[in-house]
């Protein structure tokens, strides 16, 4: 039995497409935007949207970018070296 799901079924599912990216606020942004673009061509259409999407973003100390993007923030230490956390008193 493979894990794999059956792509070739008609019928729509629920799917996630993620990825992570290391850049500033503003490239942040803007790779958003056009994302945006991507998936909803009418940004000014009525709420909802038809098409549901959503974004993120944490700073490189937070758990929840350590337990999602390990690879990226090895990365970042790699090119950048390790960050002072701030102690904890």
């Amino acid at each position: 039995m493979s894990d794999r799901t059956d792509m070739s079924s008609t019928a729509e599912q629920i799917w996630e497409i993620r990825f992570g990216v290391y850049c500033g606020p503003e490239q942040a942004r803007e790779l958003v935007d056009r994302i945006q673009l991507l998936l909803c061509p009418d940004p000014l259409h009525a709420s909802p949207c038809p098409i549901p999407w959503s974004s993120a973003h944490w700073s490189l100390d937070d758990e929840e970018a350590a337990e999602q993007y390990p690879e990226i923030l090895e990365q970042v230490r790699i090119e950048h070296g390790p960050r002072s956390r701030p102690h904890a008193e």
